[in-house]
């Protein structure tokens, strides 16, 4: 198998010659080569900026590329002229006081398609979802004020993750559009909702239940409580998506456009629809790497049934920017606490007091009589013989914070005893 790294040059400088020639395609081009480069250096130092084109250069020579040597050859050829236009547009630009007296100030990068975007997050991508009643447009002047890691990956935060990418699956016979948008916007919802559990799931959305009504992201959001929407057209749009998935887990991008060369790579095999080629093909955004050529976003591939369950899959790695991989970003506004992720019986009981109950080793609740007789319907006892019997028996049950649904732990009744001091049942459990 070749370097990925450097198939991944060489799919970053293909696009972007493909865009206009100017001074901001000219800095994308240096950075593949130099990514800390300051732009405003360009301009004024024609030496260094002839430099960095040849490291640029180097970088890409057929002979740095001997498993892609046709593709390398030519594009180390096409760079040159595209290198020349951009330093020809340079000098036929307006001077720093007529560009500020110009338009608004244009984003950090262009998407994929070479189209630029407003800054701020505020113009719409041509696929994003219209606006409406449980619909809500991140702004990136709004973003959490947070510190973003330097790295980040769901999976690892969240160790449990791995697993609740499992379901829903993806069938063997593959699917329809609207059927891969459903499926993928379930694998963020079960992962979220895992998050909001705390540990690995009991229940969750199958391919099964998915499939039945096939629709897209945003819809199958607004039918859980609403999508937000997210734009990674500049620096502050970058870090809102970064933002949500550190505080809030995956998202996912509706803009990302599978091509053929990026599916072939070995890698890839397997990690997308191949139907969806040319086309937009919805992905789950669980994180990202910061490599010398530049930030990745990670990219969940889609798990295909029973062969690929339990298994921790490889994140595919896509460039910021590319591929329209970050132009349009989806993630559901409800945070799922209020569903219940495990199977019951279930006792509902007030922990408030204790947040962090879920991390203890075992359970002490007091109950009054009354709650001690629902207690006893809810966990299958049935009188006090039997919930003293219930011990032997090893029946489990399920205690949920009653505010919070998702917060639940499996249990096994210890011990009942009457606590003459409160004068309530203490109820005593161990976690299973």
């Amino acid at each position: 198998m070749g370097d990925p790294f450097r198939r991944l040059i060489l799919d970053t400088v293909s696009v972007i010659i493909e865009k206009d020639a100017n001074g901001d395609t000219l800095v994308e081009l240096l950075r593949v080569a130099t990514p800390d480069l300051d732009s405003e250096e360009l301009c004024a130092d024609a030496a260094k900026r002839e430099k960095l084109f040849k490291t640029l250069k180097l970088r890409i020579h057929p002979d740095k590329h001997p498993g892609d040597m046709d593709r390398a050859t030519a594009l180390y050829q096409d760079v040159q002229p595209f290198y020349d236009r951009c330093v020809t547009n340079i000098h036929k630009r307006p001077s720093k006081q007529q560009s500020k007296a110009a338009a608004p100030p244009k984003p950090m990068r262009r998407n994929s398609n070479g189209g630029g975007s407003g800054v701020g997050g505020s113009s719409r991508s041509t696929n994003a979802p219209a606006s409406g009643p449980h619909h809500r447009r991140g702004n990136s002047s709004n973003a959490p004020t947070l510190r973003i890691e330097f790295e980040f990956d769901t999976r690892k935060k969240w160790g449990y993750l791995d697993r609740a990418f499992d379901q829903p699956s993806f069938p063997a016979r593959g699917c329809s559009a609207d059927g891969l948008s459903a499926l993928v916007a379930y694998q963020c919802i079960n992962a979220r909702g895992a998050i909001a559990h705390g540990r690995k799931t009991e229940r969750f959305y199958s391919q099964e239940q998915v499939l039945q009504k096939p629709a897209s992201v945003h819809e199958k959001f607004s039918m859980r409580g609403g999508t937000k929407t997210l734009q990674g057209v500049d620096v502050a749009g970058i870090e809102a998506i970064k933002a949500e998935i550190v505080t809030r887990g995956p998202v996912v991008s509706t803009s990302f456009v599978l091509t053929e060369v990026f599916s072939k790579r070995p890698e890839n095999r397997g990690a997308f629809l191949l139907s969806q080629m040319t086309k937009c093909h919805p992905v789950l955004l669980i994180g990202w790497r910061v490599t010398n050529l530049g930030d990745l976003w990670l990219v969940q591939p889609l798990k295909r049934g029973p062969s690929d369950s339990g298994k921790k899959s490889t994140a595919i790695c896509i460039p910021f920017g590319q591929f329209g991989i970050d132009t349009t970003i989806l993630a559901p506004m409800n945070s799922f606490e209020h569903v219940p992720w495990q199977n019951g019986p279930y006792f509902d009981h007030d922990m408030s007091a204790a947040p962090e109950w879920r991390s203890w080793p075992s359970l002490r609740m007091h109950l009054s009589s009354s709650e001690l007789e629902r207690f006893a319907e809810c966990v299958g006892g049935g009188t006090d013989g039997g919930l003293l019997s219930l011990h032997e028996k090893k029946i489990t049950f399920v205690v949920r914070h009653k505010e919070k649904l998702a917060q639940s732990r499996r249990c096994r009744l210890k011990e009942i005893r009457w606590d003459k001091k409160l004068g309530k049942w203490l109820v005593s459990c161990s976690f299973v």
